[in-house]
């Protein structure tokens, strides 16, 4: 399968860099489409679909740095898994009970077009560490105790700052549009 992806990119390099970036991140994009639809079949789907958006647009995408990359990759999986989950008319599952605590919409459900992807992983380069860090472990389906640990500070703590983390972001999103 990884041929077809590497047909899409123009030089060598290029392809050296994608085959280390799949065999780093096809892991984690199956995880995370998995997540969303619980269904092997339609979550290799969404992971195959995902790196081959990332080969057509390559060149475009700085994938110097690799959380960047893995951040994108975790984006677009999420946006395909979601956009799988309308066209089949399934509900998102909900893994962990809702605590009613983030009123603020979640930025990474407003990503739609590739464009709008790019503007977003430049507004999250632009937060302050903190909430850069808070962001990517939520993404990444950390729990509220590892977000805590992670910053040390308290679960409430840790997740107000998300709170506040994600209405920053969808803010400046919304001010964009």
């Amino acid at each position: 399968m990884i041929a077809l992806y590497l047909a899409c990119l123009e030089n060598a390099d290029d392809r050296r860099r994608f085959e280390e970036i799949w065999h780093a991140c096809k892991r984690l994009v199956f995880h995370t489409a998995y997540t969303i639809l619980r269904d092997e079949h339609l979550a290799e789907d969404v992971m195959q679909e995902a790196f081959f958006y990332l080969a057509r647009h390559f060149s475009a995408i700085d994938t110097a740095d690799d959380r960047r990359v893995r951040r994108y990759l975790v984006l677009v999986a999420r946006s395909r898994a979601l956009d799988q989950l309308r066209r089949t008319g399934s509900e998102t599952p909900d893994p962990e009970p809702d605590t009613g605590a983030d009123p603020a919409p979640v930025p990474e459900d407003a990503v739609v077009a590739g464009e709008q992807l790019a503007r977003l992983l430049e507004l999250v380069s632009q937060l302050p560490e903190r909430d850069r860090i808070l962001l990517e472990l939520a993404v990444q389906g950390a729990s509220g105790a590892q977000m805590a640990a992670a910053l040390g500070v308290s679960e409430a703590t840790a997740r107000k700052r998300l709170q506040r983390a994600r209405a920053r972001l969808w803010k400046e999103l919304n001010r964009d549009a």
